[in-house]
Parts: C-alpha cells; structure tokens; sequence
C-alpha cells in the first residue's frame, strides 16, 4: 500500500471527526492546490455527516466559505454580516 501526500492529512481529519463533537478548522485548504483542497473539504463534509460533527470554519477563501451551510463575516472584531448559504441552494 502506497500513502500519497493527500491520505496522511485525511487519516488526521478522520480521527479527528471520530473522537470530538466540534472540529474548529482554520484555513482547513490554505496550503493545498484547489484539487486538492476540494478532496479534503469533500471528505471533510462526509465525515461531519457520518459522525454528527458540528464544525466551525475559518477562510479568506469565499469558494470555500460557500460550500458550507451558513457564513459570518467579521470585521474589527465583530460579525458584520450573515449570509444562509443553504437558502440560495
């Protein structure tokens, strides 16, 4: 069995999802190429699902704060704006 660059994050983020019951991920996708980070949020997604994970995300990255359910926009501090993805799907 050969172990690529992409599964020894995975096997992190698995266990992770296994054994808590929130997950606060920041910048989950900052280091990776946009393939790559689309298979981690992906299996992000499906072990937040599988495992009943509440999870809070941190990006500067507006692709990725739209595949999720709900976005808060900070500025100085404070939340400056709300946006329900899932009532534009």
């Amino acid at each position: 069995m050969t172990v690529t660059f992409i599964d020894v994050p995975l096997i992190f983020i698995a266990e992770a999802f296994q054994s808590s019951k929130f997950i606060f991920a920041d910048e989950p996708t900052g280091n990776l190429d946009r393939e790559s980070g689309s298979l981690v949020l992906d299996f992000m997604a499906e072990q937040k699902h599988e495992n009943n994970v509440t999870m809070v995300m941190m990006t500067h990255d507006r692709e990725v704060a739209l595949r999720t359910g709900y976005i808060y926009e900070l500025a100085g501090g404070r939340i400056c704006k709300f946006l329900d993805v899932e009532k534009y799907r």
